[in-house]
């Protein structure tokens, strides 16, 4: 560690493994190198590797930490680097080395007996250790997508509708949505979806016990609030209030005379801080604060008690409000005394409460019941499985003993962004643990950095660690403050801005998080390394127009270094990738463009729902108005005339004309008219993605795809129709569109990666030459409702309290518990607003563009941004620019005065009126097909229908334990498994005599993965690893569709392409076998290679892998 380095303390104080800490790692740290160097350090101390535990929160950090650590062991075998921070990892990588040589550990061999892994693994294994007192029994598949799950819960809560006490409070709650079945589906599906919130606090008490408890938290969270607003305002301020407001209140006119300032009339006394004295607090606020906002009242007349008259008093008024004008949190404060609630609930606001209480509590009995029904759960279900597991902190189960025995170091990474429920399962853990007994925690992350709210991460989590520990373990506080990876250039404006606009105080309950400065490591940057664009009233398509400029030009000047456009939402780039393909960019859009967005999805969406619903007129006018037949509105609102009250199928068996159809509309119309007769002759006697695309095809659907990202939109939809539909039909729209919005275009392979497009939220964690930041000024969509409102806040003793409150009545005002809630998780969400833009900003080494677009309103001249835009929060630094463009703008406008702004209409894109699919060129088919072309079954080769798919389920296992990490399998898990191996055979189609021979041939298979170390070395957690990687290549031949069922990139940075064989050697030769399988699939292998060398400029190695022999067979060809 050089002198150089601010923070060299610091880092070698974490390196102490007989203490507990918590770090604060800002950006550009190296946070990782510190986990790491601290993993090795307790290596050289522990007996046993598996002492040591570290948790992530997404298996690509597990896998870069694991691999960090195996890197670090090989380089020390070697010579010692130069530099010095080298060094010290050197140096503790000889020591565990040692170690590793003493103890027989072979770490380098074995490196899965380094545990680390993801917090849902964690659970999972939890879970399987103790399946009796994790209630789960036989393990089920966790699903990363459980939203059909949630519905389907929700449904058969519904049907409860009735004289049970379940029904009658479903009767309650659809009076207050008026009866919309629809909508309270769809929000009780969320509540499921978050029930780990809501439901262990729900649960505790019986319902006298629950009121209690939620009256309680009410009381303590008025009383809290009134404490700090009396702590802000100096007694005598407070004093001339309470004179004032008794004199007002003593001088109201008769129509003001309920106003809450009323309440002073026969009262003298100070308010204090018991919430019963809530109404003289408001009444003291309404007194100083306008009816319509948090502002000071600009005017003081009769109508708030103050007669022209009494001058002397009106003076004394005005002095009380330029005081108050210079305390901004008194006023801030008083203005949250209005949105507080009452201490405790009304009858009717009770009735509800315990109304929802009921319905929620059927609903997750009903979704456990769906778990067990389709053997899988969520990763909620696993987190609460594993707490349930582990018992309370001071009644313990075996396995929470066992567990304190085993780990004896925990290491927390992003530790910023824990939830409710992993801080309590690291309370469990840790419970017990006291300070020089050995045993340590080290939690890592980042306060600034913690933007995952909408996962249910909570900040205050943080602050309140740091402040007083976890249970009883107090943490030692760490801060780090180099950055490693920015220009001092950047990080001084970093350090300006967000220093500036940073809560002065923490403050774990609203998330509010001070700022801590960084120190560049790197020298200083250009003086204009740092650009606002600022724009007037949001003209979306030139703020698209100036980042291709901006990425122009950067490519122009800095041809090999990386760009990345980054934005607050994905709906924000809506404009600007078109633009970037129309300039000839390319770019990689990393889980952006939502291939249900695209038009082709669309239309296919339309054409299934009106073969599924003849009826249903918006899915045929939506399908006479798609290209492929093309009908103009007046030709659309002619044919919906025609039909009257029938369904507009009826037409196309009708021969006469049209009345107001157009010549060009009659053309179209009877072009498709005998197409669409055709699927209805069809329908239920194919699968119904077969029927669509057939229907598509043969109506000319992909005549005018004009790119290749719209086939492969067309193809995905097909693809997941054929996964979703029940018998030729589909149950449920719905899950169908979700799983389309899930689904993303594949990024481009010839774009090389230099210009790459993604979320703010997406890039944390990634780092790029320059950073473009538009859309700034844009704001997000409206938080929707829920059927409860609740929110957590710590008690003396720093254990959580909730208050609750349900969803207000269709077109009522929101109650005061609803809307405090609210007004809470508004200012909890502005504070994140401001840690995702520090986040963005501090993805920037060298240059750092940002556009944002401000309002002038007609009641002002000056520019302001919208109030909840991320411009608004960096407005301080910002705002000047946008007043020297208002000034350039007005001068423009005077010169450019009476001339008119043109635009290019769009033209209608469609097939020719008259067109038709056109009959193939005869096809000669050679006598022999070359491998390529067509697989043909070696001799040793169990073949076969069976063969085929016992192969499938095999595929489908490796994957998954793969995905969700080896070191959560074993045999005997494997062999549990059994029952729904069969199933999944049995869905296939393998008959009933062949099913036990199936089920044990992959069972065998996944087994002898498991078993055999080159199988674990595949399936282990690499860099870069895919399973079932599907791409599509531009081959010789045109577009091909390949699927690669493994790749990963190995410690020697060297790509590899697996493909899993399941075929087994009856006989004959092993090595001819293999020999000949190799040559078989050459050609298949090969164009994998040259897909994938495509994206990438590295050695690539394939090779052929049989999980039913432990047989591996690497094929000799190198990569261009």
């Amino acid at each position: 560690m050089t002198a150089e380095i601010a923070d060299a303390a610091q880092r070698a104080m974490a390196l102490d493994t007989g203490r507990s800490f918590i770090v604060q790692a800002p950006a550009g740290s190296g946070k990782t190198s510190l986990l790491t160097q601290r993993f090795l350090a307790l290596l050289c101390r522990v007996e046993s590797p598996e002492e040591i535990v570290a948790i992530t929160f997404t298996r690509k950090a597990a896998g870069e930490m694991r691999n960090r650590i195996i890197e670090a062991l090989v380089s020390a075998a070697g010579d010692a680097p130069e530099k010095e921070y080298e060094q010290t990892v050197w140096q503790l990588g000889r020591e565990v080395l040692e170690q590793d040589r003493r103890k027989q550990w072979g770490l380098i061999e074995n490196p899965n007996r380094l545990r680390v892994q993801t917090i849902d693994s964690l659970c999972a294994g939890l879970g399987r250790r103790m399946p009796v007192l994790s209630s789960f029994g036989g393990q089920p598949q966790i699903s990363d997508e459980a939203d059909h799950l949630y519905r389907m819960a929700a449904r058969r809560t519904l049907l409860q509708l009735g004289e049970s006490a379940t029904g009658k409070a479903l009767g309650v709650l659809l009076s207050d949505l008026d009866n919309n079945i629809g909508q309270f589906e769809r929000l009780l599906a969320g509540m499921l979806q978050n029930r780990d919130q809501w439901l262990r606090l729900i649960m505790q008490h019986d319902r006298q016990g629950m009121r209690e408890s939620l009256e309680q938290g009410l009381h303590m969270l008025v009383r809290n609030e009134l404490q700090a607003l009396s702590a802000s305002l100096p007694r005598a301020i407070l004093e001339r209030m309470v004179e004032l407001a008794a004199f007002a209140a003593a001088h109201l006119p008769e129509k003001n005379s309920s106003a809450p300032v009323s309440i002073w009339r026969d009262r003298r006394a100070l308010p204090t801080a018991d919430p019963e004295d809530i109404q003289a607090w408001r009444g003291l606020a309404n007194l100083v604060l306008t009816n319509s906002g948090p502002g000071l009242r600009k005017r003081i007349t009769v109508n708030e008690g103050f007669p022209p008259a009494e001058r002397e008093k009106k003076a004394a008024m005005q002095a009380l409000l330029d005081d108050l004008g210079e305390d901004e949190a008194a006023v801030a404060k008083l203005d949250v005394v209005r949105h507080l609630p009452e201490p405790r609930y009304s009858e009717e606001q009770w009735t509800r409460l315990e109304s929802l209480r009921e319905v929620l509590v059927h609903a997750v009995l009903e979704l456990l019941l769906v778990f067990a029904e389709r053997g899988e759960v969520d990763h909620v279900e696993v987190m609460q499985r594993a707490l349930q597991a582990l018992g309370e902190e001071d009644e313990p189960t075996d396995l929470a003993l066992m567990m304190d025995y085993r780990i004896r170091h925990l290491l927390v990474d992003e530790f910023q962004d824990t939830s409710h429920g992993q801080y309590r399962l690291l309370r469990k853990l840790t419970a017990g643990w006291e300070p020089d007994d050995g045993r340590t925690l080290f939690c890592v992350g980042d306060p600034m950095q913690s933007i995952y709210r909408f996962r249910e991460a909570d900040v205050g989590l943080y602050l309140q660690a740091r402040q007083g520990g976890i249970g009883d373990l107090r943490l030692e506080s760490l801060n780090l403050c180099v950055n490693f990876r920015s220009s001092a250039t950047i990080i001084d404006w970093v350090n300006r801005t967000f220093s500036a606009t940073f809560p002065e105080l923490e403050q774990p309950v609203s998330g509010a998080v001070t700022y801590a400065s960084s120190v560049a490591h790197h020298p200083q940057g250009a003086s204009n390394s740092i650009l606002f664009h600022p724009m007037l009233d949001e003209d979306r398509e030139l703020e698209a127009s100036v980042v291709c400029e901006l990425v122009r030009q950067t490519l122009a000047d800095y041809p090999e270094e990386k760009i990345a456009i980054l934005t607050r939402a994905k709906s924000h780039l809506a404009d600007i990738l078109p633009a970037l393909r129309k300039a000839g960019i390319l770019y990689q859009a990393v889980d952006i463009e939502s291939l249900a967005h695209h038009q082709v999805v669309r239309d296919l969406m339309a054409l299934t729902r009106a073969l599924l619903h003849p009826a249903d007129r918006i899915a045929w006018l939506s399908v006479l108005r798609a290209p492929w037949c093309g009908l103009d509105n007046a030709d659309l609102l002619a044919i919906a005339r025609a039909a009257g009250d029938q369904p507009l199928r009826r037409l196309f068996s009708v021969n006469e004309s049209i009345e107001g159809l157009s010549k060009e509309g009659h053309l179209r119309f009877a072009r498709i008219a005998d197409t669409l007769q055709e699927p209805f002759r069809e329908a239920r006697r194919q699968p119904l993605a077969k029927l669509v695309e057939s229907t598509w095809l043969a109506l000319g659907g992909p005549a005018l795809l004009q790119q290749s990202v719209e086939l492969e939109a067309a193809e995905r939809f097909l693809e997941t129709l054929s996964v979703q539909e029940t018998g030729s039909d589909l149950e449920d729209f719905a899950a169908l569109e979700e799983a389309l919005e899930k689904l993303f275009a594949p990024p481009d392979p010839e774009s090389g990666g230099k210009v790459q497009v993604m979320t703010m939220h997406k890039a944390k964690g990634l780092e790029f030459d320059t950073v473009i930041l538009p859309g700034l000024g844009r704001i997000p969509r409206n938080d929707t409702e829920q059927l409860l409102n609740w929110s957590y806040f710590p008690d003396e003793q720093g254990n959580e309290q909730l208050v609750m409150a349900p969803i207000r009545e269709t077109g009522a005002d929101r109650e005061a518990i609803q809307s405090y809630i609210r007004l809470l998780e508004r200012t909890k969400q502005q504070h994140e607003d401001l840690r995702l833009l520090y986040v963005a900003a501090t993805r920037a080494r060298k240059r750092l563009h940002m556009c944002g677009s401000a309002r002038i309103t007609a009641n002002s001249d000056t520019p302001k941004p919208s109030a909840h835009s991320l411009l608004a929060r960096l407005w301080p630094a910002v705002g000047h620019e946008f007043d020297r463009l208002a000034e350039h703008d007005r001068q423009m406008q005077a010169e450019t005065e009476g001339e008119e702004e043109t635009r290019e209409t769009p033209s209608l894109r469609r097939v020719p009126s008259g067109w038709q699919p056109q009959a193939p060129a005869a096809i000669s088919w050679p006598q022999q097909l070359t491998p390529v072309e067509r697989e043909v079954a070696p001799e040793f080769l169990w073949a076969g229908t069976t063969a085929r798919h016992v192969g499938t389920v095999v595929h489908r296992y490796l994957e998954w334990i793969a995905n969700s990490g080896i070191d959560d399998w074993d045999a005997e898990r494997i062999t549990g498994y059994r029952d729904r191996i069969t199933s999944a055979l049995q869905a296939l189609g393998v008959t009933h005599h062949h099913l036990p021979d199936a089920t044990e041939k992959v069972i065998l298979g996944l087994r002898n993965s498991l078993e055999d170390s080159r199988g674990r070395w595949i399936l282990a957690n690499h860099v870069g690893a895919r399973c079932e990687y599907a791409l599509t290549a531009r081959t010789p031949g045109g577009l091909r569709r390949l699927v690669i069922d493994r790749t990963f990139i190995d410690e020697d940075e060297t790509r590899w392409i697996i493909d899993y064989k399941t075929g087994i050697h009856q006989g004959g030769n092993l090595d001819g076998f293999l020999a000949q399988e190799a040559e078989r699939y050459s050609a298949q292998l090969g164009a994998y290679r040259d897909a994938l060398g495509q994206l990438e400029e590295r050695e690539i190695r394939i090779a052929l892998y049989f999980p039913l022999m432990k047989a591996w067979k690497e094929l000799e060809m190198t990569s261009a």
